[in-house]
C-alpha cells in the first residue's frame, strides 16, 4: 500500500508540479523524490516477501521504522500547524494522537509477524 501511494504521490506530484510551486512549503523536487524512494523501497519489499526472499523480513522491518522516522519528520517540519482561537499560539493537529497510536501498533504488528517462528521459517532465517 505504501508503495502505491508513494508512486501516486510521485506521479501527481510531476503532473502538478507548477500548481505545487506555488505553494509554500516542501518543493515539488523534494514530494517527488520521496515518492519515487517510497515507491522502490515499497516495490523492492513486495518483491522480496513474495518471492521468498531471506533478506526481505529484515529489508521491510528497516524500511516501516525509516519510513515511519521520514514521516513524522514530515509532519514535524512540513506541515502547517493549527492556530488556536484565541491566538494566543500555534498547536499540532488533533488527530496526530490517533496517527501516532496506529503508526505505532502498525510497527509492533510488523515485528511480531516476521518475528514468529513460523514466518522465520517461512523465509529461510530459522531451521
Amino acid at each position: 500500500m505504501i508503495a502505491c501511494l508513494s508512486l501516486a504521490r510521485l506521479i501527481l506530484a510531476v503532473q502538478q508540479w507548477e500548481f505545487l510551486a506555488g505553494l509554500p512549503g516542501a518543493s515539488p523536487l523534494y514530494l517527488a523524490t520521496m515518492g519515487l524512494i517510497w515507491a522502490w523501497a515499497g516495490g523492492i519489499a513486495v518483491f522480496g516477501l513474495w518471492r521468498r526472499k531471506s533478506w526481505a523480513p529484515y529489508f521491510t522491518r528497516r524500511a516501516a521504522l525509516i519510513y515511519t522516522a521520514n514521516l513524522w519528520l514530515e509532519r514535524l517540519l512540513l506541515q502547517p500547524r493549527l492556530t488556536l482561537p484565541d491566538g494566543s499560539g500555534t498547536a499540532l493537529p488533533p488527530f496526530w494522537v490517533f496517527s501516532g497510536g496506529l503508526n505505532i501498533f502498525l510497527l509492533v504488528f510488523i515485528f511480531w509477524v516476521f518475528s514468529r517462528m513460523k514466518t522465520k521459517v517461512y523465509y529461510g532465517e530459522s531451521t
